[in-house]
């Protein structure tokens, strides 16, 4: 996966881990380097982030942006 590149033009990313070991450094690194809108947040708790991720799949689609092609790059 890369920053700025997906197949669809509204998908948007998460971050799971089972631990919070991580989260300092995950900071750091993102105040170094900013993610993009398409990141919705991190969580240590997998059933928390299922259903954030049903929530916000369901919004889009109710917005009509449920998997709309990003447009391909011919460069």
């Amino acid at each position: 996966m890369e920053v700025g590149k997906s197949q669809y033009k509204d998908d948007c990313f998460f971050v799971w881990h089972p631990d919070t070991s991580w989260h300092p450094a995950f900071y750091a690194k993102v105040k170094e380097t900013p993610l993009p809108a398409t990141f919705m947040g991190e969580s240590d708790c997998l059933d928390r982030l299922c259903i954030a991720m049903k929530a916000i799949r369901q919004g889009m689609k109710e917005q009509g942006k449920y998997l709309e092609k990003a447009p391909t790059s011919t460069s």
